[in-house]
């Protein structure tokens, strides 16, 4: 795993959460107003066409890499040439059901959030974002 120090808010907060001086649900609450970096494959033209997400299987299920800070897409092992910044609520609402995130794979500090969970978010929080 690669050490973290975090470099913005969701990032302390999600440091918090981990270990557990707030509660999930607070750094959920912040997580639907940042905004997410998400590493392409492909190019990504203005209008998002073109996006290639990369993905990671976890027991079947497909996962889609997201990063706190664009300097963590750089940092990784999922490190392209190209990357799409997006409101992690907006992104939560285009999500295919069956496709869940993986927030800051290869760091310490990061969340797995499954298929369900990324459609209960979006139930629980749209008016919040």
């Amino acid at each position: 795993m690669t050490p973290f120090t975090p470099a913005n808010d969701i990032e302390v907060a999600l440091v918090q959460a981990q270990r557990k001086e707030i509660p999930l649900q607070g750094f959920i609450a912040k997580l639907v107003t940042a905004d997410l970096a998400l590493p392409s494959g492909r190019e990504v033209l203005a209008d998002g066409s073109g996006f290639q997400p990369v993905l990671f299987d976890k027991n079947g299920v497909n996962m889609v890499a997201v990063f706190t800070d664009k300097a963590r897409v750089r940092a990784s092992s999922c490190a392209t040439f190209f990357c799409l910044t997006m409101n992690a609520m907006s992104l939560f609402k285009r999500m295919p059901r069956e496709y869940g995130i993986v927030i800051n794979p290869g760091f310490e500090a990061g969340l797995d959030i499954s298929p369900t969970g990324i459609g209960e978010i979006v139930r629980d929080f749209s008016k919040a974002a």
